[in-house]
């Protein structure tokens, strides 16, 4: 939410690509800064002009730690075509050298959902998506179970032999260990197709930056299976 000394023509003259985060309010070099990418204004002409971050603009800022945390972190620069008057004054620029500070902060209270997920049992990838920007590095795996059906089923809990690389963002890719993946292909009822692949994730299993854990979901369905393509070749 911006609010400027008079009413601007947010309709016809708003720039998105002019509006900075940024981490201090005189930033430099190093510094941690962040430019918004896509505009969803919620107001019409107004002195006040309400922008709605898009999904992809939010999970950026979220995945930088040092960025958008709370009031001391959290600060705005604009050029001076972010927007004009109605009589067609630009604005008076506000400099990344001397950044608005935030006046009203509301921390992220929201924890991450997982959406769906994929498994591709030839490359050993286990894909989940969530809801949000999650911190990768808080993962656990242990709690993370593929399941052969909703209810009554074979079901396997990954170990640490499994692990991601993965940056923070809403998708995670968890590459599945040596031990993980043959102990997967020896049961019959389990990941063998769509039909036979779910995942349960435990609350806790992982959080997002502002430390929120996920909620758990009791089962969910693979969205895209690739099966084993990959001949055994003899190793000794």
């Amino acid at each position: 939410t911006m609010t400027f000394t008079e009413t601007v023509d947010a309709t016809m003259t708003f720039l998105i690509n002019e509006v900075t985060l940024q981490s201090v309010q005189n930033a430099s070099e190093g510094d941690v800064e962040y430019m918004l990418t896509i505009s969803d204004l919620l107001t019409t002409d107004d002195y006040i002009v309400v922008q709605l971050l898009d999904a992809f603009d939010l999970n950026k800022v979220k995945a930088l730690t040092r960025l958008g945390t709370n009031r001391n972190d959290t600060f705005l620069s604009l050029g001076e075509l972010t927007i004009e008057d109605m009589n067609m004054n630009s604005l008076v620029a506000v400099p990344s050298s001397d950044g608005q500070p935030v006046q009203v902060f509301t921390p992220d209270t929201t924890p991450p959902e997982l959406e769906y997920f994929d498994l591709d049992m030839n490359t050993g990838e286990l894909t989940l998506t969530f809801s949000e920007t999650v911190n990768t590095s808080s993962l656990d795996v242990t709690m993370v179970t593929i399941l052969g059906g909703p209810v009554n089923s074979t079901e396997y809990a990954l170990t640490t032999d499994s692990f991601t690389s993965s940056p923070d963002w809403p998708v995670v890719v968890i590459v599945l260990g040596w031990y993980d993946i043959n102990r997967i292909k020896e049961l019959y009822t389990l990941a063998t197709s769509s039909n036979d692949t779910f995942l349960r994730l435990t609350e806790h299993a992982v959080r997002d930056n502002a430390g929120n854990p996920n909620v758990q979901n009791n089962v969910t369905q693979v969205t895209r299976y690739t099966s084993d393509r990959t001949p055994p070749e003899l190793v000794s």
